[in-house]
């Protein structure tokens, strides 16, 4: 990778004289039209066509597909997409900083765990675009480590791991707890749960084909006790786990972060003198900058103060 001012070395007359063209291909492109872009900029539709194909020229090569209905990038227009986005990016991030009572608009997008886009972010997001109305939010929910560049994603959540590239920047603002759930009705009897050991006896609603686990451990002043637990009933979406949990006969370790609304009327919390161990950072992962993006500034305040 280039150091900065080894790119400010190779930087010519020739490409400053083109840099408007860079942005302006940026905005053809996110805009999906030359009339839309021409309408964002206040200029004529065909200025727009004729600076693309200024551009076209200087590099020696067609970047857009035309026609009378759509547009669409050519190999070497996909070449230079993200670039010239991120160009525009950079400049608008420039100004805001500079200009404090600009409001933030545009996009921002947020790559997250499902859990955390079911049961965390929706509140946030909802104020966050209350406070700002000019910015739209994009959720893309999975566990799957998304490469922020590559896939334009402003800010992840991850947890256990920020991910394997050490370029992005990483913040840990939560810890993941896991807490004991039961239906009301196996809180009293002679199988009522009172340690772990007695857990063993319930069947668990478990997760397939990923991280959970089928061995959990328990601490209580400062002894460890490991159990070995069993699911009849597995499930890849935690919300149907819960739903199955609503109606009995199964325990299920819920992540602190889930609020009580989505466990009631029938879930309780059952050993709260115990610590379910380990316990998981919950990480947020911007890609690496010179400047922070006013908008990932703001979402991430908010995330720190209203995260659970």
């Amino acid at each position: 990778m280039l150091k900065p001012e080894q790119s400010a070395d190779r930087f010519r007359a020739v490409h400053y004289a083109h840099l408007r063209h860079l942005a302006l291909f940026a905005l053809v492109v996110e805009s999906g039209s030359f009339t839309i872009a021409a309408r964002r900029l206040g200029i004529g539709k065909s200025s727009v066509s004729r600076q693309i194909s200024e551009l076209e020229d200087f590099v020696g090569a067609r970047l857009l597909n035309r026609s009378t209905r759509a547009l669409s990038l050519t190999d070497a227009g996909r070449l230079i997409e993200q670039d010239c986005l991120g160009l525009v990016e950079a400049a608008t991030h420039a100004f805001d900083r500079l200009d404090g009572d600009l409001p933030l608009q545009g996009k921002l997008k947020i790559a997250s765990t499902v859990e955390h886009g079911q049961y965390v972010l929706p509140p946030i997001v909802a104020e966050f675009v209350k406070l700002n109305p000019m910015v739209d939010v994009e959720l893309a929910l999975g566990d799957a480590f998304l490469d922020l560049v590559d896939n334009g994603i402003d800010l992840a959540i991850r947890v256990g791991s920020p991910g394997p590239s050490p370029q992005n920047i990483t913040r840990k603002i939560a810890e993941l707890e896991y807490h004991l759930y039961a239906h009301e009705d196996m809180l009293s009897g002679p199988d009522a749960i009172a340690t772990p050991a007695d857990a063993v006896k319930h069947p668990w609603l478990l997760r397939f084909g990923g991280r959970e686990r089928g061995v959990w451990s328990f601490e209580k002043d400062g002894v460890v006790t490991d159990i070995h637990v069993e699911g009849r009933v597995v499930s890849n979406t935690f919300s149907a786990r819960i739903e199955v949990a609503k109606q009995g006969g199964h325990l299920i370790a819920v992540p602190n972060f889930v609020p009580d609304s989505f466990l009631k009327p029938t879930l309780r919390r059952i050993l709260p003198d115990y610590w379910i161990v380990p316990r998981y950072p919950i990480y947020a992962v911007y890609p690496d900058a010179r400047f922070l993006s006013p908008k990932v500034s703001e979402f991430l305040q908010l995330l720190t103060a209203r995260h659970p």
